[in-house]
């Protein structure tokens, strides 16, 4: 090695070395100087040499806890929006970025004109494209002034013209949309930033603010109801003072993350961030696993929804329980808006309205529970003289009163036994704000006695008075209606929630059978008899055959009261199906009708019973009867040895009869689906129609006659002329 080259080595060491020495001793000086400074020691402000600190405090707080239904499918989670920004200067003007920007635009203002639609294309093409043409035709015509063979004077002049430009558009956004927390249907979403990220750069970059085709977006999280109107109102929402209401409200301390405050250092107004925030880890709220089930809320929620769209009334809800466990599977609460029906208002929980003749069956069970009177003993009614289930049935409001002051003389009796059925307990429920029943009167006096056993001057929630009923179809089992089934922490532990018991028992189970058939009698006799099938529903088990109306349940009508009685009604109908042996139960109260509940109400439960039937593996058995019976393989006239041997095939039981021949058909009135009956045939021409053509061929030669067949199908008519029989076929 030369001695040149090993001198330029050990000047090149020394220098390095001496910029080694003075960054140790920067350092030093800096740990001495500002060491406390830059670990944050110190209150509020602190000024160091040419330094400014100061110290501030952000929060964070961790995710919200998601809502999911029964089946694991999400009802409300938390999900990031945007709020879309466009500059002109973040663009570029070089020919590169020109070209590039200009061959997409026209894609860009697409996207544009789908996320504003009141904004026309021509509006976007004057602010965004001509926008565009024209700063970039500035800084073009400046730069070439710079590249130009002028003075120096006038290049200076120009440099300074350019710098003015940019400066002046930088930071000033077109606004194109800002996601207001409100219109969730006009949130810019993940997919519409990424369509503009896919035409500029491929895909969106991490955390780092970037500019897409001039396009930025700032981030926000919102804890959203994935179906807007599927149980909307109950599960809950933020409201304008910025708390939660229905189970998000009551479940907000577990729902909510972890809120962790921390110190922020401001060193020259440039954030540092500190040391102690470096492994700060925030945790998220508590996931809550509910009872709803999203395809008996759709079916609830649908059936609510055309019916309050027919009679076009002020609100309705509609409440679905699970009679052995109390689970709710679906609430509706619809009320009218100037854009429709929304579900935004709990009414099933947080509010009470006198309930009307849905009350006549406390009534009826405080009065048999007395065992002063029974349900075939005669009562003074509106409309003459008749038996205590008749005035059930057709909702009588002096029938009821008598039967009631028949077994209690005064109303604090009444209430007393109305206490000890436990119809005024508090069942706790999951919902912010929620009501609790009022079974007394201000005046407790027996002037309110007639009005209170028919449903007036005591008020309750929809919810209420469904899980009295729940208790009737559950034999006494009074269950508390319950929303949540199960509680995630986020550190994986399950709090799984069982059904409570209110009272083993409401009443006797004489009294509770009493009850049901009086309850089963409104639907076939009463005032709800809009909510049977076209036809009776059949239960059939082997060969028997059960006639029982698919629901059970009764017609509430109540007159809306504001400073006097006016002309509109609650109008409601509670069932419990199928009859005998109780599945659901279901409630449906419209607000705001001046139809009773038998017109309005009942339907609507009708209609979800019938959908959740065919929906339920386990309620398969329960057919239309007309449907059955048009099934049934009845036979006019046949052999009765042979239809004996094809019955028991196909699983029916059938007595023969002492009769060579014979005809089946669907029993009435009997226990056997299908019965036999003896068949004479002295008298073929009437005999033989309706029979197949073998048996016809048979028993007309056997009589000596050549037979001749016209038509197809079962014989209509059989004539004779000579030794010859005619017998014309066909179907009905």
């Amino acid at each position: 090695m030369s001695k040149k080259l090993r001198a330029k080595l050990l000047l090149v060491y020394f220098i390095l070395l001496a910029w080694v020495l003075y960054l140790i001793v920067r350092m030093c000086t800096l740990v001495v100087t500002k060491g406390d400074a830059y670990r944050g020691n110190f209150k509020d402000t602190l000024t160091v040499e040419d330094r400014f600190f100061r110290i501030d405090s952000s929060a964070v707080r961790g995710f919200r806890g998601n809502v999911y239904s029964a089946n694991g499918e999400l009802l409300s989670t938390t999900i990031p929006i945007y709020d879309l920004y466009w500059e002109v200067g973040a663009v570029g003007v070089s020919e590169k970025d020109s070209a590039r920007f200009m061959q997409r635009v026209d894609s860009l203002i697409s996207i544009f004109c789908r996320l504003t639609p009141k904004r026309n294309r021509e509006y976007y093409e004057e602010r965004v494209r001509q926008c565009y043409v024209d700063y970039c035709g500035a800084c073009r015509a400046e730069q070439r002034i710079i590249n130009g063979k002028t003075d120096k004077e006038t290049r200076n002049a120009a440099k300074n013209r350019l710098a003015e430009l940019k400066k002046s558009v930088r930071g000033k956004y077109l606004i194109i949309k800002v996601s207001l927390d409100e219109l969730p249907a006009t949130w810019v979403r993940w997919t519409d930033w990424n369509d503009i990220c896919l035409l500029f750069d491929g895909s969106a970059s991490g955390r780092r603010q970037t500019f897409y085709g001039g396009c930025r977006v700032d981030v926000r999280y919102v804890h959203h109801n994935v179906y807007d109107d599927y149980a909307a109102a109950v599960i809950g929402s933020m409201n304008e003072s910025k708390t939660y209401g229905g189970l998000e409200g009551y479940y907000d301390s577990l729902l909510a993350g972890e809120r962790h405050i921390y110190r922020t250092l401001f060193v020259n107004r440039v954030k540092v961030p500190l040391r102690e925030n470096q492994l700060m880890q925030v945790q998220n709220g508590c996931d809550i696993v509910t009872t709803l089930d999203v395809d008996m809320q759709r079916i609830v929620t649908e059936s609510l929804h055309a019916q309050l769209e027919r009679y076009q009334t002020r609100w309705g809800c509609a409440i679905l329980i699970e009679t052995a466990t109390g689970e709710i599977k679906a609430i509706s609460n619809l009320t009218k808006t100037p854009e429709g029906y929304r579900d935004y208002v709990e009414h099933a929980i947080s509010e009470s309205y006198e309930p009307g003749s849905t009350f006549k069956l406390i009534s009826l069970l405080a009065a048999l529970d007395s065992k002063k009177i029974d349900t075939g003993d005669l009562v003074h009614c509106e409309k003459g003289i008749h038996t205590l289930k008749w005035a059930f049935e057709f909702s009588d409001n002096d029938g009821l009163y008598e039967a009631a002051q028949t077994g209690y003389h005064t109303l604090d009796q009444f209430f007393y036994k109305i206490h000890q059925m436990g119809l005024d307990s508090n069942l706790l429920l999951e919902v912010s704000g929620a009501e609790q029943p009022r079974v007394t009167t201000m005046t407790r006096s027996n002037v309110d006695y007639h009005s209170i056993t028919h449903g007036y001057a005591v008020k309750m929630p929809p919810v209420y008075m469904a899980a009295y009923y729940n208790a009737v179809a559950n034999n006494g089992r009074f269950m508390r209606p319950y929303l949540v089934k199960e509680i995630v922490y986020p550190d994986g532990r399950r709090e799984v929630r069982k059904p409570v018991v209110v009272r083993e028992r409401i009443c006797s189970p004489i009294t509770l059978a009493k009850a049901r058939a009086c309850l089963e009698g409104v639907v076939t006799n009463g005032t709800a008899r809009r909510a049977q099938d076209k036809y009776y529903r059949l239960h059939k088990n082997d060969t028997t055959l059960s006639v029982r109306p698919l629901l059970a349940g009764k017609t509430g009508t109540a007159q809306l009261y504001n400073g006097g009685y006016l002309n509109e009604f609650n109008a409601s109908f509670v069932c419990y199906f199928p009859s005998d042996r109780p599945k659901y139960t279901c409630m449906v109260m419209i607000s705001g009708t001046i139809a009773d509940g038998g017109v309005v109400a009942a339907p609507v439960c009708r209609e979800i019973a019938e959908k959740i039937a065919q929906r339920d593996f386990s309620m398969r058995n329960y057919i239309y009867r007309d449907a059955l019976w048009n099934r049934y393989p009845s036979v006019s006239l046949g052999y009765t040895p042979e239809l004996v041997m094809i019955y028991r095939k196909m699983g029916y039981s059938l007595r023969p009869v002492l009769s060579e021949w014979s005809a089946v058909g669907p029993s009435t009135g009997r226990d056997s689906l299908m019965v036999m009956h003896p068949r004479g045939v002295e008298d073929l021409s009437n005999a033989l129609k309706g029979s197949s053509a073998k048996d016809a061929v048979y028993l007309l030669e056997r009589k000596g006659y050549r037979v001749r067949l016209k038509g197809a199908g079962k014989v209509k008519d059989v004539s004779y002329s000579g030794g010859w029989a005619l017998v014309t076929l066909g179907n009905e």
